[in-house]
């Protein structure tokens, strides 16, 4: 019978190779950005549209003018927001 301690080691390994897998889909969507400055990712509007992938140029134009995306980046948590986002 598994115990309370067991359940929470098995949860905090779930939640940190589900990180390590957003993670890698992070860069393969931004490699730029990971190459250069991190805080960028903290505000979405400041995010240089040259920075990005040219495939993902036009997406981030598009959530930039979201004003429905920026209420919800701005006021959310990063993880309540990809949350919601998904």
């Amino acid at each position: 019978m598994a115990t309370g301690n067991d359940v929470n080691v098995d949860i905090a390994l779930e939640v940190v190779q589900k990180l390590g897998k957003l993670c890698e889909e992070f860069v393969l969507y931004f490699p730029e950005i990971i190459k250069t400055n991190l805080d960028l990712v903290k505000k979405l509007t400041v995010i240089p549209v040259e920075n990005v992938a040219a495939r993902m140029q036009d997406e981030l134009i598009n959530l930039c003018n979201d004003s429905g995306a920026n209420y919800m980046f701005g006021t959310y948590t990063i993880c309540d927001f990809l949350a919601e986002s998904v």
